[in-house]
């Protein structure tokens, strides 16, 4: 038999989930407002549009990562 982790309460993972949403939905908003407020064509704007999808995707991934460790 091999050894068992405890399960997180199921109050922590919605905390986790809501947290993640929120957190999406802020770097989404970021993500959007950074694609009208600079212009592809410059340095500025390539950066911007760069950062903000990494942080967008890299925190969806870290929550969806997050709440299927503590649910497991």
């Amino acid at each position: 038999m091999g050894i068992v982790a405890p399960r997180a309460p199921e109050s922590i993972q919605l905390l986790l989930g809501l947290l993640m949403i929120s957190a999406f939905a802020l770097f989404f908003a970021t993500f959007v407002f950074g694609l009208r407020a600079f212009p592809a064509t410059s340095l500025q704007g390539i950066l911007c549009r760069a950062v903000l999808f990494v942080l967008t995707f890299g925190n969806l991934v870290v929550g969806i990562s997050l709440i299927s460790i503590l649910s497991a």
